[in-house]
């Protein structure tokens, strides 16, 4: 029973993945400057409800599979962290989080779940976030109505901050969708995509007619219609239907860095299968189209003044790593640690260092690395695994992306986009 309701409740996570419904508390320590800042208040998401009814009804199992001594090193790391921490209620909050997702994530191996309702989930919620951002495009504004409860926050391209770009002289609202900022949208489906693009179906024969019939349907699409099944193609429809609004919601959102990313890794795919695909003209129009597409939506004009605010960051969080050396200023304290400097843009505060390297030290300290760098040594049988294969992709993504933006480790829909694709991935 508990099992079914397990699975049931995962497939609701699934769907409700971009969305961002939750119910902020704002303390003393959460306004800078007198402005409510949400990285510094802690949020129950509807998200948060479902996962933690999910752990009760498993905790039997989490229990079976935490090791002691690893986990009492992990749970020693962040009571230090919490003591030392200049804000060690928000550090508690991003404590319980990290712990949250840990044990979600060893939830989701466990659980057998449909591959093709896994995809039909993710096909049906990456379709309804391509209709918001279409309409909040054409309208410049938030469509609210029954998107409010799907965590569409109010804005329109007069709100103060709000993220716009310039394209032949027009002035465009770049789509948020339910996310927070258009990047965060931008590096959800950039991790979606490239998920869907490396998963299989459970016949090799047929797995490498589908890559031949990705790059030349016209040669292998009869040899494919005649050995293939009606779930292989349901399979495909969803797969390869997810992937092109993923592409759609990645463009759409004008972040230079995602489509950046999703190009060169795009290109090393296509340079990898060279010599399994005979259509040499298919490739490179595959090729071309990638390089037209991004030169277009990289052509558009964003904040001027972006790669010097970001550079700025970096510089404070520098500071701020060298004052907190041994177990950082707290987690989730990077953004209160920064108010504390002088900033040559005044409009432009509340923010954490876009960088997920500095912004772990600066939050954890030295104890962090070593308790990030022992972690991954355990782990390094099945980390070699993964970077012989495909799922090096993922590893991809975020280390490229979070190089120049903070979303893996601040943002619900991010952090918990990882957590389930990780968690299903060698299931496919």
């Amino acid at each position: 029973m508990f099992k079914k309701l397990s699975i049931t409740l995962l497939y609701c996570i699934i769907f409700l993945l971009p969305t961002q419904l939750g119910y902020f508390f704002f303390f003393q320590f959460s306004y800078l400057s007198g402005v409510r800042t949400d990285y510094l208040a802690p949020c129950l998401y509807l998200t948060d409800l479902l996962i933690t009814t999910l752990i009760i009804l498993n905790f039997k199992l989490i229990l079976k599979k935490i090791r002691i001594k690893p986990y009492l090193f992990i749970l020693i790391f962040l009571i230090l962290n919490i003591t030392f921490s200049i804000a060690p209620f928000i550090s508690l909050y991003r404590s319980l989080k990290i712990i949250e997702m840990l044990f979600f994530y060893l939830i989701i191996k466990e659980l057998r779940i449909s591959p093709i309702f896994t995809l039909f989930l993710f096909f049906t919620s990456s379709f309804t976030q391509l209709v918001i951002a279409i309409f909040q495009m054409k309208e410049q504004q938030s469509l609210q109505g029954i998107f409010y409860w799907f965590g569409e926050r109010y804005h329109s391209i007069s709100t103060p901050g709000i993220a716009t770009v310039t394209l032949q002289g027009v002035n465009i609202l770049r789509p948020y969708g339910t996310f927070s900022h258009p990047n965060s949208l931008a590096g959800f489906y950039l991790f979606l995509y490239f998920f869907l693009m490396i998963i299989q179906f459970s016949n090799k024969k047929l797995d490498h007619i589908e890559q031949q019939l990705f790059v030349n349907p016209f040669h292998y699409f009869s040899q494919f219609v005649k050995q293939t099944s009606k779930d292989h193609i349901i399979f495909l429809f969803l797969k390869y239907g997810t992937m092109l609004i993923c592409m759609l919601l990645i463009f759409l959102s004008f972040s230079k860095i995602a489509i950046g990313t999703f190009v060169v890794l795009n290109v090393v795919a296509l340079w990898k299968t060279r010599k399994e695909i005979p259509c040499k003209v298919c490739i490179t129009s595959r090729f071309l189209i990638l390089i037209t597409m991004a030169l277009v939506f990289t052509s558009a004009q964003g904040d001027r003044a972006t790669i010097n605010k970001r550079v700025e960051l970096a510089k404070h969080t520098i500071t701020v790593i060298t004052s907190h050396p041994l177990v950082g200023s707290g987690l989730g304290t990077n953004v209160l640690a920064l108010s504390k400097f002088d900033s040559i843009h005044p409009n432009f505060f509340g923010q954490p260092v876009h960088n997920i390297i500095l912004l772990w030290i600066s939050d954890a300290g030295i104890l962090g690395i070593v308790i990030l760098g022992w972690i991954l040594f355990a782990m390094k049988e099945k980390l070699f695994v993964m970077t012989k294969s495909p799922h090096l992709y993922l590893i991809l993504v975020v280390l490229i992306s979070g190089f120049f933006d903070h979303y893996w480790y601040t943002l619900q829909q991010n952090m918990l986009i990882i957590t389930i694709l990780f968690g299903i991935a060698k299931k496919y």
